[in-house]
């Protein structure tokens, strides 16, 4: 954490205090792989965070991972039983997002679920499943 190595997340961000206002502790939101931005800082509770802490815990983060994937590139069909199973309530979409090096399409989730948040520069969008 030297200098010019450090590492600043924006803790008052539109998108922060989104998450905060309209996530509870019920709520289950499924993001990329991301490893530390204000996303993952929030607080809120990730179906997918970065897997390497959950791995070394011992949890089977490939299950999850290929989930993930199902939900980020299926059809209608899949994407609303695979979401309904896993218990997500929210989906977020993020501009050249993939997942396990798939590209992540955002066609379906738009067109299967409301919209309810997205970023000043457009660049994040989530979508509410419930």
């Amino acid at each position: 954490n030297g200098p010019g190595r450090r590492v600043a997340v924006n803790m008052n961000s539109d998108l922060t205090c989104w998450l905060a206002e309209h996530l509870d502790k019920n709520d289950l939101l499924l993001t990329p792989e991301y490893s530390m931005n204000e996303v993952t800082m929030s607080g809120v509770m990730l179906y997918c965070g970065w897997p390497y802490y959950a791995w070394s815990a011992g949890y089977d983060t490939n299950y999850r991972a290929a989930q993930a994937v199902t939900i980020y590139t299926s059809d209608s069909e899949t994407l609303k039983s695979t979401v309904k199973q896993e218990k997500i309530t929210y989906i977020l979409f993020e501009e050249g997002s993939e997942f396990e090096q798939q590209v992540c399409q955002e066609e379906t989730i738009a067109a299967t679920y409301e919209k309810v948040y997205e970023t000043q520069d457009g660049r994040i969008r989530i979508y509410k499943t419930n």
